[in-house]
Parts: structure tokens; C-alpha cells; sequence
């Protein structure tokens, strides 16, 4: 008697079931992720970009002694202007500590060079992911952002929080625990896919995750829970489909 093979489940949210509905924005290529061993004001990031994308997103997360000082990212010469989520944090005894999310439409396909400027000696961690089916003529449609900020702020190892999409969306994000004591480590909320998770070095040295969920239209949760607490900063941003 003949098999019957049973057709692989995908979510019907995420599907294309009718003309002009939209489906989430899905990973194309290979993501890269880079994590510094000594402090600079410039770092330079070779990543590739395939031919089946329309979108490039940075998760950009960096620690110093005194200031937030993320000046451009450019992606084969070209800026891309400000960060779309930017989360900043400070506490007095640990010194300050960013996470921001970056984007640019329709990168130049092929191997290039992503180029991240400081005005000061950073630890930096950078992950970078290729996105299709953007819908670029308004790529973010919900962004997140938590900062513990101030010396009379409480630490805290749960990092992340809810964003609430009216479409089907990729979500993307990261989150920086600056000066962590000893080892560290994240684990992602449930639907996270983990991307980095590792530490970055320099003038001063940062804990770094970062990760996606792809999501139909919804309220959906981003974060991750560190093996320690600390006075940190999460960004994340939800990218449109078409």
C-alpha cells in the first residue's frame, strides 16, 4: 500500500494565503558577527550581502569610561544615517553601556565593508543579519528599548520586552551588560533564536547577545535572561513584511 506523505506545517500567519497580504520578512545569506579584542575608535567588519535581499540590520552594542560615543556606520561608503532604536545606560560605579539598532534599504549586493566610528575607545560587539521582504518604504513598525540608567537604579539579569506588530514581522535585537564579573551568559526568551552571545574586550570589556523571532502580526516578546545582573541596555526592532 502506498505512503501518503503528509505536507510540512507552516504557520498560517506567516504564509501568503491571498493576493497582497503580507508575510514576515524571513534571514537571507549567512548573518556575521563580530566581538573586539582591544579598545579602538574604528572598527571595520567585512560582511556579504546575497542577492535575495532588500535589508541589512546591525545589532551595534559597545562600553567605555565616560561616554556614549557611536558616531556612523557606514556600509560600503554609504552612512546609514541614525539609529533606528538606540538604549543607553549608565551606572556610576560600572560607567555607561549602549545597544542600538541600525538599517539600511537595499544594501549594495556583494562583499563589503562595514565601518563603525567611536569618538572613544569602545569594547564593541556587532551582529549583522541580511533581510528579505522588507517592506522598505517603511521597514520598522515597532521598536523596543530598556535601559537601566542612574546609581540608584536596581540591576537586573532580565533583559527584553514586548513589541506589538499589526503585521507579520521579523523581529531583531541585542542587549550589552557592561563590566560583567567573571563568566557570563544569556539565554534567550522562548521563540528567540540565539545569533551572538559572547564577550567583547577593549578599553572596557561587555557581555553581548543578540537574536530573531519570526513572528505573524502580533504582541511578541524579545529578550534573554543573563547568569548575572548588571546595569546593561536592550534595543530591538521589528522589521516589516511585504
Amino acid at each position: 500500500m502506498p505512503v501518503k506523505l503528509m505536507p510540512l506545517y507552516v504557520s498560517p500567519g506567516l504564509a501568503r494565503t491571498g493576493a497582497g497580504m503580507p508575510v514576515a520578512p524571513s534571514l537571507a545569506g549567512s548573518s556575521t558577527s563580530f566581538l573586539s579584542s582591544t579598545g579602538t575608535n574604528s572598527y571595520t567588519i567585512t560582511h556579504t550581502v546575497p542577492a535575495d535581499a532588500n535589508c541589512l540590520a546591525l545589532y551595534v552594542g559597545n562600553a567605555n569610561n565616560w561616554l556614549d560615543t557611536v558616531t556612523a556606520v557606514s556600509w560600503n561608503g554609504v552612512e546609514m544615517g541614525g539609529a533606528l532604536i538606540h538604549a543607553f545606560s549608565q551606572h556610576a560605579p560600572v560607567g555607561p553601556s549602549a545597544a542600538s539598532i541600525w538599517a539600511l534599504a537595499n544594501p549594495a549586493i556583494g562583499t563589503h565593508d562595514i565601518v563603525i566610528e567611536l569618538l572613544d575607545c569602545d569594547s564593541l560587539a556587532c551582529c549583522i543579519v541580511n533581510l528579505a521582504g522588507v517592506d522598505t518604504t517603511a521597514p520598522t513598525v515597532q521598536t523596543f528599548e530598556q535601559e537601566i540608567f542612574g546609581s540608584e537604579a536596581p540591576p537586573t539579569a532580565i533583559y527584553g520586552g514586548n513589541l506589538v506588530t499589526a503585521t507579520p514581522s521579523l523581529i531583531f535585537g541585542g542587549i550589552v551588560l557592561p563590566r560583567p564579573a567573571g563568566a557570563a551568559s544569556f539565554t534567550p526568551d522562548s521563540g528567540v533564536m540565539e545569533l551572538i552571545d559572547g564577550t567583547a574586550s577593549g578599553d572596557a570589556a561587555s557581555r553581548h547577545f543578540a537574536g530573531w523571532r519570526r513572528e505573524i502580526a502580533g504582541t511578541h516578546r524579545f529578550g534573554a535572561t543573563c547568569t548575572q545582573s548588571g546595569y546593561g541596555a536592550a534595543a530591538a526592532a521589528a522589521f516589516g513584511g511585504m
